[in-house]
């Protein structure tokens, strides 16, 4: 254990040593296999997220991707959260290079542990005198647009401070509601304060400090669990609990760890031998939805299971079947966004694309609108379920070879 708190505070050290030369940091990114850059011309931000598979973990440049704003010379605007695992994700698969595992493991300082709400991460922040409400994957769309409109609504005062504070700071939230329901049903459309980090130094603001600021906000909290203080605690609330995403553990050297309750992941689907539509639907669907790593964590997390070998072939076809979706979607987001640097003209390039046969038109009428900051990736999942060539690759062939093994 010794050994493993070592190797992270080195590797802490090493972000922040990297962080402190960022006038390099968009180049690095730039010549990154392992991340999406979402560039917004009008203020001339860049916002940064790694992608799902095949990513280098060990590189501190890839786990500060979460939805991170740099200017093109290298200056960070918005730093949210650094990427945090599940717990034991992957088991023992050894998916993750074994400098990186202590990231799955449960550490000795707990500080608190909050409740893992089931919405969308909205990152706020002031730049250049305006207040940006961004997504994990764009500076603006019209997810941020949502997002300024329910901060409109709140008491000046409150937009006031989160204005004057998003000059050094970026406050993260998390948007629910009706209409933005991944798997819990949330009866009012809000904000939930959870995490407030200093823009240069990445320190997080303490619980005493978030319970202050939601206090003088007039913003909820999210919830905390004063009754959890151990990992037996954790696993055992885990099994009893409804309703809810799960848990997030937060350590005092600031490393995070992600719990998901069962019923939230509905684990049927990978645990049972049926060989249906609708199973590879819902594998797609938990790529889509960015929860797949969760799915997997406890899929491949007791390798004594009498299921274990047939799961970790399922894994292996969906891993396969990602690794088709991942080079399709990158490629026809390079080509859309060579056509706007070459041809600059929107609706010449919509009729190039209705012009040409061979092209899956709602893929690239998307990216076309992503790439022109009219859309972002939190519409995704929606367009790719009317798209039938992602429908090929996921449902049709991966029900075939589930239907092989």
């Amino acid at each position: 254990m010794k050994n493993l708190l070592t190797t992270f505070t080195n590797l802490i050290k090493l972000t922040k040593g990297r962080l402190s030369r960022s006038k390099n940091l968009y180049k690095r990114y730039v010549e990154s296999p392992d991340v999406i850059l979402n560039k917004n011309k009008e203020m001339k931000l860049v916002s940064v997220k790694y992608k799902h598979l095949g990513v280098d973990w060990t590189n501190p440049d890839t786990l500060i991707a979460r939805g991170l704003v740099i200017t093109k010379r290298g200056k960070i605007v918005a730093r949210p959260y650094d990427k945090f695992f599940n717990y034991h994700q992957f088991g023992q698969s050894n998916l993750l290079p074994a400098e990186v595992q202590y990231l799955t493991e449960w550490h000795s300082d707990l500080d608190y542990i909050m409740d893992k709400a089931d919405g969308s991460l909205v990152i706020a922040y002031t730049y250049k005198g305006k207040q940006f409400m961004s997504s994990s994957g764009s500076v603006h769309s019209e997810h941020s647009d949502l997002f300024l409109k329910l901060l409109s609504t709140y008491p000046k005062a409150t937009q006031k401070k989160i204005f004057e504070l998003g000059k050094t700071h970026t406050l993260l939230f998390e948007y629910v509601g009706p209409n933005n329901q991944i798997v819990i049903n949330y009866s009012s459309e809000e904000f939930i304060l959870h995490g407030v980090r200093n823009t240069t130094t990445g320190e997080c603001f303490s619980l005493q400090e978030l319970q202050a600021l939601s206090k003088e906000l007039g913003i909820k909290l999210i919830d905390i669990y004063g009754g959890i203080s151990s990992l037996d605690d954790v696993l055992n609330n885990l099994k009893t609990l409804i309703e809810k995403e799960g848990f997030v553990a937060v350590f005092k050297d600031g490393y995070r760890l992600k719990f998901k309750t069962d019923e939230y992941l509905e684990l049927h689907v990978l645990s049972t031998g049926v060989r249906t539509r609708k199973n590879a639907r819902q594998l797609t669907k938990y790529f889509i939805d960015d929860v797949l790593d969760d799915v997997m964590a406890k899929v491949l997390e007791d390798k004594t299971s009498s299921m274990y070998e047939q799961q970790s072939e399922i894994f292996a076809l969906l891993v396969n079947q990602i690794k088709e979706y991942q080079v399709l979607i990158d490629s026809i987001q390079n080509e859309v966004d060579k056509m706007l640097t070459e041809i600059k003209d929107r609706k010449e390039i919509a009729l190039l694309i209705n012009a040409d046969e061979t092209k899956d038109k709602t893929i690239y009428f998307f990216f076309l609108a992503y790439l022109t900051k009219t859309r972002d990736r939190l519409s995704l999942a929606e367009t790719l379920t009317k798209s039938n060539k992602v429908r090929d690759i996921f449902e049709t062939e991966l029900l075939a070879k589930l239907k092989e093994n």
